[in-house]
C-alpha cells in the first residue's frame, strides 16, 4: 500500500512529477498518490493557474512555470 501524502506535499509532488514526466494523466496521479480521481481533480482546481490541459485530456505545467522549474533545477546542478 502506498503511503498518503498530505494536500501540501501531494502538490509539490504533483508539479514534480509533471516536470519529471512532461504530462501525465489524471489516472495515474490517482494511482501514484493513492487516492481518488476526485480527489486529484480538486488538486488539479488548486494548480490551476500552473498547469494546462493538453489536447490529449493530461495535464502538464504551463510554460512559464516549466521555466522558471528548469532555471532552478539547472542553477542547482
Amino acid at each position: 500500500m502506498r503511503e498518503r501524502h498530505t494536500i501540501g506535499s501531494r502538490l509539490i509532488s504533483i508539479i514534480i512529477e509533471f516536470h519529471r514526466t512532461g504530462a501525465t494523466d489524471t489516472i495515474t496521479l490517482k494511482e501514484k498518490f493513492n487516492v481518488s480521481e476526485r480527489t486529484i481533480h480538486r488538486d488539479l482546481n488548486r494548480l490551476e493557474p500552473m498547469i494546462t490541459k493538453t489536447s490529449r485530456g493530461m495535464y502538464c505545467l504551463s510554460a512559464p512555470v516549466q521555466t522558471v522549474l528548469d532555471g532552478v533545477i539547472l542553477a542547482k546542478t
